[in-house]
């Protein structure tokens, strides 16, 4: 019975943080502006293929489990994610600039990322398969791979913020991103 009461006093003040954390600071959110580029957006590029050293600009949503850039992969091809300018984007009232995320609070480590050994907000990029169902085995994250993604599987190329599967309700904001195919060496 000791230990219940223990549980409970320590949910208590555990719920009385979160509630004046949240209460006490409410930061601006706002959408990260299109970079001025000439770039053209992914899902413009012909046949949804970069060709080698070509690029193209996309938007990734916070609130997204996963945003379609609008290219398609082939194994082995190499490609540059980089993020133009200042931008920002949330997580519940946590501001987060890309690539790389957070370690995130108490409170959120409680919790189980989609990738475990990846910071909270991390941008990670996957593919969905051409032959199967998505699946987060070829994910990879950007902010631990000097921004460079390999495709290990043929398909549709898509980039999310890591976070936990049942909180990006709690998301805000759109970021965007430079894709650059890496020529072949």
């Amino acid at each position: 019975m000791n230990s219940i009461n223990n549980f409970l006093l320590m949910l208590s003040v555990l719920a009385s943080f979160v509630i004046t954390s949240c209460a006490s600071h409410q930061p601006i959110r706002y959408d990260s502006q299109l970079p001025s580029s000439n770039l053209p957006s992914c899902f413009d590029v012909p046949n949804k293929k970069l060709t080698d050293g070509a690029s193209c600009i996309a938007l990734v949503e916070a609130g997204n489990r996963q945003s379609q850039i609008g290219l398609n992969v082939e194994p082995r091809e190499k490609y540059k994610v980089s993020v133009p300018g200042r931008q920002a984007w949330f997580d519940a009232t946590r501001r987060n600039t890309p690539l790389c995320g957070e370690k995130g609070s108490f409170l959120m480590n409680l919790f189980k990322k989609r990738s475990p050994e990846s910071l909270w907000f991390s941008v990670l990029a996957n593919v969905i398969p051409s032959d199967q169902p998505a699946q987060d085995l070829c994910q990879q994250d950007l902010c631990q791979q000097e921004s460079v993604f390999t495709a290990h599987v043929p398909g549709e190329l898509i980039l999310y913020p890591n976070d936990n599967d049942y909180f990006y309700d709690n998301n805000y904001g759109k970021i965007w991103v430079k894709i650059e195919h890496q020529k072949a060496k």
